[in-house]
């Protein structure tokens, strides 16, 4: 058995008698990974692990030596459980491997190392699989212009599309006659332009050098790479690559000759057709319905007129007709095919070459792929609409009562006009919707809603059931050929519709806050009462029959998350805001009253300095005017080194000065990512704070910031200080 670290016969012995002693135990790891994999000291890609070696050899690493390091390599491995078994093994591709506990060998290139790992439990067990590469002047690919000769696949999976026949088979010389030539494709847009040339060599430290000729006869006049390289093509001429690599025996050299080919690189649609007539063409895509780019919509409604840009129609509604697409390329060496889904956002559609589509339903969507000669690829899409496109009313009923039409839109949000409907009858009410002049074939439904900002979740041409006053009633037009929709918005009303208050008192102190229809918008008056307040009794006189709330905030722009109907608010500080809102009978006129509380001096809070359990930080940081809201820089924080018992002791503020308000708490972080430490790390700021008091009862731990907040006497200044923690 060998392990990735061993354990001494004494420390087996000791384990053994503390087992038999009866001592708890934990429980044996059932980790079998690896976190590391070195040969001949080189580090290789861990690869995907597998339960047999086979399986292993599908997700196998990669380790690229010298030509000195092949032999009598020793193969070492870091084990995520230090207790962890490992057997290793060598094999040429394909052949059974033999697991020992040997750890050297001898390789020849593309022989595959076997890491075999089984868990301290002996209950999960992995095989990694790592290739060897003798180091050689292979290069893997070239792009021209970002075009890929050979493709391939990206290393998250991604498909590099090919533009070439890939780099061809390399000799020893310029003109060996054991050299395959290679080629790579460049867009006739781009002839006798110079273009970005990137060489990608298989292992690093291989250095190239390139040249480019009239013909493959004429012995290239070779110049080194750099960091940025360009050449100029022209159809039929050859790039010349040799590329060495000092790593490998005798420094072997290899010869590429690549040929440089002209292929049309154009794109587009000049016109199209459905069922023969012209259809709009939209903007181009370049991936599959990205939803970015307008469409061009054909319809086959016998009423729709041209609307928008993109629309047409045709004097044919019936839709058992089948859809015949003629379109025409802008270049004849384009070719194009066709699909049509019902998702926009279809990113896995299946094109053919056959232009009729069969009969669609309405709304679907037809996409047109183009195909350069080069192989470049755009779309384009239509949509089919089978009848007209009108979706408006005439006029609305409910329970009889007529109400005038709101101006309608094409959504369901907050500027959407509303009207309200005065009810003769009171409310809650079961309501009947009456609807006059709908456009022809045009569906008509109905549903409710507490808000303004959110759509009824149900529509139905039923009777709304039990309908309130303030609820929102929306009617819903949807043309025949379902590309219109159209939203008319009421709201329900029943009572008196004033709303407001006066003689508005605080504590008995007259305050005449200037009345608005929402918080945002009122304007706040302070009141400074002559002493300090802890609670305020609010006294006026509301117009009848309204509901008035109050609650308080902590600022000017946020509304108040605790109304409630008592007039009495308790726990009041300073510069905090408080807040009246008076709702009339019917709901439809709401009012708000804003007044800000102040008391005492706004002078800056100061104090001397701070100790934790009798240590004093080293610094406060750079004191801050706003509360923190990621982690700071460590050069911003102070800093402050504790014992577990220090944690456990006051903390102690010295000289604070007079009627202000120092306190404490602990900004916690959670590293998302334990795995990539920092690179999401969430702050949060402490949610209580106090005055005096053991830090660990405010949850203080190594890596948190002790968070001091310090305020003036009427609570308008506030500074914020960071001291980073460690625990010893």
């Amino acid at each position: 058995m060998k392990r990735c670290e061993r354990i001494g016969i004494f420390g087996l012995a000791v384990l053994f008698l503390v087992a038999f002693a009866g001592c708890k135990q934990a429980s044996l790891s059932g980790n079998a990974s690896l976190e590391s994999i070195k040969v001949a000291g080189v580090s290789a890609t861990l690869g995907t692990p597998a339960k047999t070696w086979s399986d292993a050899i599908a997700g196998a690493g990669e380790v690229y030596l010298a030509y000195n390091q092949l032999a009598d390599a020793a193969v070492e491995v870091a084990c995520a459980d230090k207790n962890a078994e490992v057997y290793y093994a060598s094999a040429k591709p394909g052949v059974t491997p033999s697991f020992a506990q040997t750890s050297t060998f001898s390789f020849d290139s593309y022989d595959v190392v076997f890491i075999e790992v089984f868990s301290e439990s002996h209950d999960v067990f992995n095989v990694y699989a790592v290739t060897v590469i003798k180091k050689t002047p292979v290069i893997k690919d070239i792009t021209l212009a970002g075009r890929s000769a050979s493709g391939g696949t990206q290393t998250n999976g991604v498909p590099i599309q090919q533009f070439g026949t890939g780099l061809g088979k390399p000799g020893a010389s310029w003109n060996d006659t054991a050299i395959s030539e290679g080629s790579v494709w460049f867009g006739s847009s781009q002839a006798n332009t110079a273009l970005a040339l990137v060489v990608s060599p298989e292992v690093s430290d291989t250095t190239y050098q390139y040249a480019v000729t009239a013909d493959g006869t004429t012995e290239p006049s070779f110049v080194d790479s750099a960091a940025s390289m360009t050449i100029t093509p022209t159809d039929g001429k050859y790039l010349y690559l040799k590329s060495t690599n000092a790593s490998t025996e005798a420094a072997e050299t290899a010869f590429y000759k690549i040929k440089l080919v002209q292929k049309k690189d154009s794109l587009g649609l000049s016109s199209v057709s459905i069922n023969g007539v012209t259809a709009g063409i939209g903007v181009m895509g370049t991936s599959s319905f990205p939803g970015n780019e307008y469409y061009g919509s054909y319809s086959k409604g016998a009423e729709l007129a041209t609307n928008g840009s993109g629309y047409v129609s045709i004097n044919k509604a019936d839709p058992s007709v089948a859809v015949v697409v003629t379109a025409v390329a802008a270049d004849p060496s384009i070719a194009i095919s066709y699909s049509h889904t019902t998702t926009e956002r279809n990113y896995l559609l299946s094109f053919s070459d056959s232009n009729n589509l069969g009969t669609l339903p309405n709304n679907e969507f037809i996409a047109l792929q183009v195909v350069s000669e080069i192989g470049e690829k755009g779309w384009y899409k239509f949509r089919i609409r089978t009848g007209n496109d009108e979706a408006v009313l005439t006029a609305v009923t409910f329970n009889s009562e007529a109400i005038t039409l709101p101006v309608a839109g094409t959504a369901w949000n907050a500027s959407l006009a509303t009207v309200a409907w005065q009810s003769t009858l009171a409310l809650p009410l079961d309501t009947t919707v009456g609807i006059t002049g709908a456009s022809r074939m045009a569906t008509v439904t109905w549903g409710t809603s507490a808000s303004a900002t959110t759509a009824p979740t149900t529509w139905s041409s039923a009777v709304l059931s039990q309908v309130s006053t303030g609820t929102y009633i929306g009617v819903r037009v949807v043309s025949e050929n379902l590309g219109v929709t159209t939203y008319y918005r009421f709201q329900a009303a029943y009572g008196n519709k004033a709303s407001g208050m006066s003689a508005i008192t605080f504590n008995g102190d007259s305050v005449s806050p200037v009345a608005a229809t929402s918080w945002a918008a009122a304007t706040a008056l302070e009141w400074k009462p002559a002493s300090k307040q802890t609670q305020a009794v609010i006294g006026g006189t509301p117009e009848a029959d309204t509901a008035v709330r109050y609650g308080t905030s902590s600022d000017n722009a946020t509304a108040p998350t605790n109304w409630a109907s008592s007039a009495t608010i308790s726990n009041l500080l300073s510069n905090t805001w408080i807040g009246i809102e008076v709702t009339s009978q019917d709901k439809t006129n709401i009012q708000y009253y804003k007044v800000r509380y102040l008391y005492g001096s706004n002078a800056t809070p100061t104090f001397s300095g701070v100790t934790v359990g009798g240590v004093a930080p080293s610094g406060l940081g750079t004191v801050s005017t706003t509360a923190p809201t990621a982690k700071p820089a460590d050069t911003s924080a102070g800093a402050i080194s504790l014992t577990l018992d220090q944690t456990k002791g006051d903390v102690v503020f010295a000289d604070v000065l007079a009627n202000t308000t120092v306190e404490y708490g602990v900004a916690s972080m959670v590293d998302m990512y334990p795995a990539y430490p920092g690179w999401w790390v969430v702050w949060t700021m402490p949610t209580a704070w106090r005055t005096t008091g053991p830090a660990a009862d405010a949850g203080m731990t190594a890596g948190q910031y002790l968070t001091i907040r310090a305020y003036s006497e009427d609570r308008t200044v506030v500074n914020y200080y960071l001291v980073k923690v460690a625990i010893q």
